[in-house]
């Protein structure tokens, strides 16, 4: 990003040329509550793997149009610390929160906006529950929110679209 400007050291014949670096996601932490590893996961279908600490948990129902985002795949719970991440380009950053007990809007961290929901299943037949879904938008830089309470909950950043 800025103003930059080169010289060439004689008159000669030449081109140049500028390309924009691809979108990066770096620095990426999610607290949890059991300190589970964190992984990040593209997302090319309706369906992913909801928790690192989790076997037959998964999130469904995901919108075509988060296909291509990223979904920090970690904790099956998550804590109030930091949910941290850095991107050289602006983003959005989607929440999914269960819904039991009315959890969802307990916990939604500060500045989310309703979006739509996704449908949690436990797998081996042990029920479905829904997830709400929120979104917020991000410059490029380094970022960070929390939840207002340990919850079961999923995050994805996708680049913003023009």
């Amino acid at each position: 990003a800025g103003t930059h400007s080169f010289q060439f050291r004689k008159v000669c014949m030449a081109a140049w040329f500028v390309q924009d670096a691809p979108f990066s996601l770096t620095g990426v932490v999610s607290a949890g509550h059991a300190k589970a590893p964190v992984k990040v996961v593209t997302i090319t279908e309706s369906s992913v793997k909801y928790a690192t600490n989790r076997g037959p948990y998964k999130l469904k129902n995901i919108p075509r149009n988060m296909f291509g985002s990223l979904y920090v795949q970690g904790d099956n719970d998550k804590s109030t610390g930091e949910q941290k991440f850095t991107t050289n380009r602006p983003v959005v950053v989607y929440v999914a929160i269960d819904s039991r007990s009315g959890t969802n809007s307990k916990a939604l961290p500060e500045g989310f906006t309703s979006y739509g929901s996704l449908t949690f299943e436990h797998g081996r037949n042990r029920g479905i529950v829904d997830f709400p879904l929120y979104i917020k938008a991000f410059p490029a830089g380094t970022h960070s929110f929390q939840f207002r309470k340990v919850c079961m909950a999923a995050w994805f950043v996708q680049e913003a679209q023009n």
